[in-house]
């Protein structure tokens, strides 16, 4: 009696599929992976560089392999929702400020659009220890998003940082993913340029962590809210006509879009 040949086991064929689909999240996860990804062509569309979720283009451009080995992005936590998880958010607060309250390294990062001017923001850098305005730099991007994207590389170009804390998850999970808007890209490029001749590029890293917003100014009787300071700072920004950075030199609804897009080291004013 002939042999008849064993069916392929429905299992098997599930737990291969499963594995490869399971390789494929992981390297998804970090930059290098995603790299990997995209120059074989096995990212889908919305995960493509330069797309968007639906496939449609937009303005992205990759993390290069120097900063993504320089920056250490810190997980982003789950259950944060304003409403649902404010004790969590207040509890990861705290325990935020308390440990840079004293950190030289650390900087708070913000961005706020400028009223009445489309695509117009400005984005600050204060000191974690004293909520001092360290740098800050008008820039035209078409999301807030972007806007805090540049207010991060800002920090990452000021000497000394060792620790940039944003409120803005989407500008956070973007440099994690090694996936980030070509302004906030080219800038990096600069500050990249500048590590190098500073021989900083092979120095320590830069940690990279997210700060729940809107907790008020102060968290405890002890620990200022470094984070409401700097979103104070940029508001201030946009609306005081004696600001240092580049202020608007128009009013009304007829301002033009006079703001250029961040794209060179020089361009940042100093405060």
């Amino acid at each position: 009696m002939a042999c008849r040949k064993r069916p392929r086991s429905v299992f098997n064929v599930y737990c291969q599929e499963g594995s490869g689909v399971s390789q494929l999240s992981r390297l998804s996860s970090t930059a290098a992976g995603r790299r990997l990804l995209d120059r074989a062509g096995l990212l889908p569309p919305g995960e493509r560089v330069g797309t968007g979720p639906y496939g449609e283009l937009e303005e992205q451009a990759l993390l290069s392999d120097e900063a993504a080995r320089k920056i250490i992005v810190y997980p982003l936590p789950k259950n944060t929702d304003p409403e649902r998880d404010e004790g969590r958010r207040a509890a990861r607060a705290v325990a935020l400020a308390r440990q840079h309250q004293q950190d030289e390294g650390a900087v708070y990062v913000d961005a706020a659009r400028y009223p009445r001017r489309r695509n117009a923001f400005v984005a600050v850098v204060v000191r974690a220890t004293t909520g001092e305005l360290l740098t800050a730099s008008t820039v035209r991007a078409q999301t807030a998003g972007q806007a805090e994207e540049v207010a991060i590389a800002l920090a990452m170009g000021l000497p000394g940082t060792r620790t940039v804390l944003s409120d803005s998850k989407s500008a956070i999970k973007n440099f994690a993913r090694g996936t980030i808007w070509q302004g906030t890209e080219r800038l990096m490029r600069s500050i990249e340029a500048t590590w190098a001749a500073q021989g900083a590029a092979a120095g320590p890293t830069i940690a990279l962590k997210w700060f729940p917003a809107h907790m008020g100014r102060q968290l405890a009787p002890d620990i200022e809210n470094r984070n409401a300071e700097a979103d104070v700072a940029a508001r201030d920004l946009i609306t005081c006509r004696t600001a240092t950075v580049r202020p608007s030199e128009t009013s009304g609804e007829d301002q033009k879009e006079d703001f250029e897009p961040l794209t060179d080291y020089d361009d940042f004013s100093l405060t």
